[in-house]
């Protein structure tokens, strides 16, 4: 999935700067990009059913990210940008957009600008480092508006949804 490298690189340029926000013991790691091929960080669902899929890294607060590319040019990427917040885990809010998806083998979504996506990996971001789970609406909110604002993907959600 080599092809979401330049999001992934566009996501922790970003988380940088919302950890220049943070006294550095609260600060947030950026997603790994070296295990961009590893299923067990970064989820390639192509392929998978329910039966073999699992979530990475989903067991409390955080932010989980899916990637997806229009059906008809691959080129053309979007992401979908989602929270966990203290009272849920990153695992109950993935399987909310998943479960059925995976079950029905429908990968497919409209995008806010009207082309066929297909989502092709998620991947989550754990947010538990000294009890900083109250910052994963704050991360939330503040990379949906980076990329609103930058416009060189897609972004299924927008502020506040």
């Amino acid at each position: 999935m080599r092809k979401y490298t330049i999001v992934v690189e566009k996501i922790n340029e970003f988380i940088s700067e919302f950890n220049n926000l943070l006294k550095e013991e609260y600060q947030i790691e950026a997603l790994d990009l070296q295990q961009l091929e590893n299923d067990a960080y970064f989820l390639n669902l192509n392929g998978k059913t329910w039966d073999t899929a699992y979530y990475p890294r989903c067991g409390g607060p955080g932010v989980y990210f899916y990637f997806a590319s229009s059906v008809d040019d691959p080129s053309k990427l979007a992401l979908y940008v989602g929270k966990a917040s203290n009272n849920s885990n990153l695992g109950r809010r993935i399987d909310t957009h998943f479960n059925w998806r995976i079950k029905q083998g429908n990968l497919d979504q409209e995008g806010k600008d009207g082309v066929a996506y297909r989502i092709e990996m998620i991947t989550s971001l754990p947010i538990e480092k000294n009890d900083t789970g109250f910052l994963a609406p704050a991360l939330e909110e503040f990379l949906i508006s980076k990329f609103s604002r930058h416009g060189e993907f897609t972004l299924f959600n927008s502020q506040g949804t």
